[in-house]
């Protein structure tokens, strides 16, 4: 890739891709923050354009998470029947092979739900149901189709390639002491003591089932919100309840295990309330996990509503999956370790809240029958149940 995008030339790299511009149109250019290069680009008759461009490494190359996005969007135009979920999800219009570059429509009348106006969003109840719903409908619709997993394995070779978790975390190697910051070296002597915990990952490993259609980066900066959605929820405004929100870049997308998608997503909500507990040595972890700022019986009721709302769109995962809920705490466990992996691969000091996390992660990954019930509350035994519920 040589050709680099910037403020300065995307006028004329949109008309090369066909976007009726010239030297009189004011274009309105907006800088992006993200791991890759993003402009956002207002045209003449208001259309809006998100255009990111993939970074490069050392030697020059890109990782190619461009390719999966783009053949993500291609399945859906691919099978009509899929015109459900290109509804509940990005429009991407145009890619650029040869730059890494990929195109999409714009939609103001959506955020992020991680944005920092109304914070309290994240714990409405209305929006948990939204996005059970929307991640109920997109494995539902794709769980066992092979002849979507075959359209997608003859573009992208790693499509449904058995997941590696907690890479380099299995044993503690001399070198590692030269690569980790010294306050980091514990966890790693914690999970290499912790064998319960190794067994379960493996086992987890060797289970993981390649079922359905995943995002596999579940989280609140890749959820979109509507702007009105407070109107739409007091039912002032009628709308259906799964446009309320739109999943956004399905560069790590994958044929997967759809416990996996819920447990990334969980994990999100139980680290609000981990991320605000305060350890030192007068307190115990345990007494810190319970005074923390963002209590856990705050998010319990929003994974609940998450939990219940998929399971009344998608009753027959129970009888795919005899143990499916037992799966998706486990998968909320390795999320957890996976976050801490990546705080040490990047230097950062995890500190005793990290201890305090991998115990969490540890409790949920080889007690999930008994975790199951800390984290869904009051709704664990409704999801157990195999009597199908009433969405």
């Amino acid at each position: 890739m040589t050709f680099s995008l910037s403020s300065l030339n995307v006028r004329e790299y949109l008309a090369k891709q066909g976007f009726c511009i010239d030297n009189t149109h004011n274009l309105l250019i907006e800088s992006k923050s993200s791991k890759n290069f993003n402009l956002l680009v207002t045209l003449e008759n208001n259309q809006r354009l998100l255009i990111k461009q993939e970074s490069q490494n050392l030697e020059g190359k890109t990782s190619g998470e461009f390719y999966q996005e783009w053949y993500f969007h291609e399945l859906l135009k691919e099978f009509p029947e899929l015109k459900e979920i290109r509804e509940l999800v990005s429009e991407a219009i145009i890619f650029d092979t040869e730059n890494s570059i990929i195109i999409f429509n714009y939609r103001d009348d959506y955020q992020a739900l991680d944005d920092i106006d109304n914070q309290n969003k994240i714990y409405s109840l209305d929006i948990a149901s939204s996005i059970g719903l929307v991640i109920a409908i997109i494995h539902k619709k794709t769980i066992d189709k092979q002849n979507y997993r075959l359209f997608l394995a003859n573009k992208l070779d790693n499509i449904d390639k058995q997941p590696n978790f907690v890479r380099g975390l299995k044993r503690v190697r001399t070198g590692i002491f030269s690569q980790v910051i010294s306050e980091n070296i514990k966890l790693f002597k914690l999970y290499q003591r912790a064998n319960d915990l190794q067994k379960a990952i493996e086992e987890l490993t060797s289970e993981y089932q390649q079922r359905c259609l995943i995002h596999n980066d579940l989280k609140f900066g890749n959820i979109l919100l509507v702007n009105n959605w407070q109107e739409i929820s007091q039912g002032s405004i009628n709308y259906p309840q799964e446009s309320l929100i739109r999943l956004i870049d399905w560069e790590k997308f994958g044929w997967g295990d759809p416990a996996h998608d819920l447990g990334r997503l969980i994990a999100c909500y139980l680290n609000l309330w981990l991320d605000s507990i305060v350890i030192s040595q007068e307190i115990d972890i345990e007494t810190a996990l319970s005074i923390a700022t963002i209590p856990l019986e705050k998010v319990q009721p929003v994974i609940g509503k998450i939990a219940t709302k998929y399971l009344s769109n998608f009753p027959e995962i129970l009888y795919l999956y005899s143990n499916f809920w037992q799966r998706v705490v486990q998968f909320t466990g390795m999320a957890l370790i996976e976050k801490l992996h990546t705080k040490i691969h990047y230097h950062e000091p995890i500190g005793n809240v990290g201890i305090c996390m991998l115990q969490v992660a540890q409790s949920l990954l080889c007690h999930p029958e008994i975790s199951l019930k800390v984290i869904f509350a009051e709704h664990a035994m409704e999801l157990t149940s195999p009597e199908i519920i009433s969405a």
